[in-house]
């Protein structure tokens, strides 16, 4: 009996100490507070359910207070908002944190002026929609049931009382208001309008909301730097920022591929950075699309105290070289992103924020959208700096998919001050987005803003407002956030602005330095050939672009029939470019004719914005090395409407999307017609030589093959070159200009198609198509529902849709030349029968537009 009541005591001991361990040093946690919110209009007495992360606006409409923002021409009844004060509450339990040595209250993002109290007690006053926020609360935590007000002020007010006593106003050139308010407040700028969305300057908790809990110490931060990168070995610094509440003796563990480092510590209390050296044998390299495979390693740290394991941490990075290099050449100076020491040409488009009212954006959005980049051949997205920093997600799925980023701070065409509030507001706002994505593959480069020494230079800025203005902008942009890329980013490139000859020599539309946006074409109304001309090819183009309209089905999402014309209010209205609607018609007029429908106008438009950016990037790729990177305006929408976009709100591919899939492939055929001859090209972004063979065929809208070559070529890696001229002079072409038309199709040594294209001799609207009776057979094949399509004669844009379809066909606003037969797979998740399939199919053409 003895020897029992031994053991018994002695297992009893053994479990209260490791209790009294647990509960000295009990695992980091985190604990939400996404539930029982409730939210007013400050002073009124009616609460209403309220979701977080959310909106002051989506909360309205949730409660049916309003009706959709979207929906005609709501947005201008929807203006009271801004100027209103919110208040929103909620209760929570914390008992389960009670043992933790500390915890905080986290805000990862309130937008914007707020007044946090918890329990009655004022604990955070915040002002900035970009900065994560925290506070020590353990002292105010009760036992039971907690309350968490946050109550917002309205941003116009809030700084609406310095605007009036200013006697000179800052520019803001989208801000869609009388007074010029956005400027002094850290909020996403196209929150106030912009020429492609509408104006809500909303209000809310648009990120988590959380209690950390924590004892002893915690990884309040890590930093992955690469020290060395060979075909033999990486080696990394990671360095662990911990926050210790007492001196005491820490092992910090790493784990990458497999492979433990650890590292022994003696933690001061407060503060700490700790470097553990790591080694990858044999790295696998991260690539970007279209060049390799974008790997990934997972880096896992523990933080270990008293044998327990006190806190974690993992991330995925990709070990690979970036550099941006600009070397002095007989032009001027290159501007190349080289990855893993070899230049890369960067194909790719320029990012908004996906909607208004951001937290309504899910995961399964962004996951499509990136691949939707991935699979049209682009390699690079801007991430313009009149939006928002975007969420982890967003930087986490263009690791995965090998999407560069050009990461633009959130300042758009606008002047800012310069006073030392406002600066150390955006210095804290840098240190908090920067440490945040430092350690993301896909950040190529850090660049201080949009349009705004552009702006200086070129807008009448210069001319009408004072010198301080231009002396604030240095502090900000020369100064300031480029000591913050040096200090908390050291190996990423800072790029002061885009557009910028990046000297104080040469202006920012000087094309033969840094990186320009040419807006010629659409803003300055001249021709498409003004893409062609040197002046407006860039070293490296990171802004152009062309307008269209969504379909009709996204049309109708926010307008009635009665509104389908472009001078209707409805359509006025989803149109926030001054003078766009009138813009499309006349370019339309001169290249294409009007169509005297409205369902045909919708999609000539996006043929005409699809044609503008093949003749524009084609020729960015033609001119390589000279020209490295192309990347058009835009790539998404905010809401529906007309826009630069090539998806539009809902995600539905324009012309445009499909277009790019081709003008993007990794090897571009591309004729260009000159005096007196036709040049093909051929680019190639490989890294190794590619044998192909070049077909061309001399052939007439009929089907009548008038002349043809065929040619066997080898294409030099990463490298442009004209691989065939064709003399006028050798083709029937005088009196068949309207009639007839090149095309040249690239194919590897297997016979497979690698890219194709066609040259025609006059505007499309002169061209003799006759009617173009497609044919369609629905079959199934390897699992999808395929589409056949035939036509004797050339079919010129054969646009398909299923009435009624959720889905997306993989080829669209294709020419089908006489006799070819292609197969296009419908991919959607509905069920449908193939029967049901071909009764829905509608097809359309430009062969079958009518002209007014």
């Amino acid at each position: 009996m003895i020897t029992i009541l031994k053991n018994i005591l002695i297992v009893i001991c053994c479990i209260i100490a490791v209790f009294s361990c647990t509960n000295q040093n009990p695992h980091a946690l985190k604990h939400t507070i996404h539930d029982n919110w409730q939210f007013q209009q400050t002073g009124k007495e009616e609460w209403m359910k309220a979701r977080v992360p959310g909106t002051v606006h989506t909360d309205l409409l949730t409660n049916t207070k309003i009706e959709d923002p979207f929906y005609r021409t709501n947005e201008h009844n929807l203006q009271w908002i801004e100027d209103e004060n919110w208040t929103y509450r909620t209760t929570f339990g914390s008992d389960d944190l009670s043992n933790y040595d500390e915890i905080e209250l986290v805000l990862e993002g309130l937008d914007t002026y707020a007044d946090v109290y918890l329990n009655d007690t004022l604990v955070l006053k915040t002002y900035n929609m970009f900065r994560e926020w925290r506070r020590s609360v353990k002292e105010l935590l009760r036992k039971g049931e907690n309350q968490l007000v946050i109550q917002f002020r309205s941003p116009m007010k809030e700084v609406g009382a310095r605007y009036d006593t200013m006697q000179i106003k800052y520019f803001a050139g989208n801000d869609r208001h009388e007074k010029k308010l956005s400027v002094f407040t850290r909020k996403a700028p196209y929150h106030y309008g912009w020429d492609w969305g509408p104006r809500f300057v909303t209000s809310g908790i648009w990120k988590p909301v959380y209690l950390e809990a924590w004892s002893t110490a915690k990884l309040s931060g890590l930093a992955v730097v690469q020290k060395s990168l060979t075909d033999e070995s990486a080696v990394l610094e990671i360095s662990h920022e911990v926050q210790s509440t007492r001196e005491t003796a820490a092992t910090l563990q790493v784990e990458v591929d497999r492979k433990i480092f650890t590292q022994e510590v003696i933690l001061k209390k407060g503060e700490n950075t700790t470097i553990v050296q790591a080694e990858v044998l044999a790295p696998k390299r991260w690539w970007p699309n279209g060049l390799g495979a974008p790997n990934l390693y997972e880096i896992k740290t523990e933080l270990i105290i008293d044998n327990a394991v006190t806190d974690t941490r993992r991330l995925k990075t990709g070990l690979r070289t970036v550099e941006i290099k600009q070397l002095p050449d007989s032009a001027g100076r290159s501007f190349e992103v080289w990855v893993n020491d070899q230049p890369v040409f960067m194909k790719g488009g320029n990012y908004i924020p996906m909607d208004n009212f951001t937290p309504r954006v899910s995961e399964n959005d962004y996951r499509e959208l990136i691949e939707n980049c991935k699979n049209t051949n682009m390699n690079m997205l801007r991430v313009w700096g009149g939006g928002i920093y975007e969420r982890d997600v967003f930087y986490e799925l263009c690791d995965e998919n090998g999407i560069l980023v050009w990461q633009d701070f959130m300042f758009a065409c606008s002047m800012y001050p310069g006073d030392t509030a406002f600066l150390e507001n955006v210095r804290q706002e840098a240190i908090d987005n920067i440490k945040r994505l430092r350690n993301h593959p896909s950040i190529a480069l850090w660049c201080g803003n949009n349009e705004i020494e552009e702006a200086w230079h070129h807008w009448g800025l210069k001319e009408r407002s004072p010198n301080y203005f231009w002396e604030d902008y240095k502090k900000l942009f020369h100064e300031l956030l480029s000591e913050m890329v040096a200090t908390y980013d050291p190996q990423r490139y800072y790029h002061r602005s885009s557009p910028t000859s990046n000297d104080t020599v040469h202006m920012p539309r000087d094309s033969r330095y840094g990186d320009i946006h040419y807006w010629g074409v659409w803003h300055g109304e001249e021709p498409f050939s003004s893409f062609l001309e040197h002046k407006n090819t860039g070293r490296f183009v990171s802004e152009y672009g062309f307008q269209s309209f969504p379909s009709l089905a996204t049309i109708k999402t926010f307008a009635e029939p009665h509104d389908f014309d472009i001078a209707s209010e409805v359509m006025k209205s989803h149109q926030k470019n001054n003078g766009g609607n009138r813009r499309i018609k006349n370019y339309m007029e001169k290249y294409y004719g009007v169509p005297d429908d409205f369902s045909s106008f919708l999609y000539v438009s996006q043929l005409l914005q699809a044609e503008a950016m093949k003749v524009a990037v084609e020729h960015h790729r033609r001119m390589m090395p000279y020209t490295m990177g192309s990347l058009y305006w835009q790539i998404n929408d905010c809401w529906p409407g007309a826009s630069w976009a090539g998806l539009d709100y809902y995600g539905n591919w324009k012309a445009l999307q499909y277009y790019t899939r081709d003008f993007f492939s990794p090897v571009l055929v591309s004729p260009k017609q000159e005096n007196d001859r036709i040049d093909i090209y051929a680019v190639s972004d490989h890294r190794k030589v590619q044998k192909v063979a070049l077909d061309w065929y001399f052939l007439t809208f009929q089907g009548d093959t008038l002349k043809h070559s065929s040619q066997h070529y080898e294409l030099q890696a990463n490298h442009s070159d004209v691989i065939e001229r064709i003399p006028l002079g050798s083709l029937s072409i005088q009196g068949n200009e309207t009639s007839s038309f090149i095309y040249v199709k690239l194919s590897d040594e297997k016979g497979n198609k690698v890219s194709d294209n066609r040259l025609f001799f006059t505007e499309y609207k002169k061209l003799r198509l006759t009617d173009a009776r497609v044919k369609l057979e629905v079959m199934e094949k390897e699992g999808k529902h395929t589409v056949k399509a035939s036509s004797a004669v050339l079919a010129k844009n054969v646009y398909l849709t299923v009435v009624e379809g959720n889905g997306r066909f993989e080829a669209n606003f294709f020419d089908l030349n006489p006799g070819e037969i292609r197969e296009i797979a419908y991919v959607t998740d509905d069920e449908i029968s193939l029967e049901n399939l071909q009764n829905r199919i509608k097809v359309m053409t430009l062969n079958g537009t009518r002209h007014k």
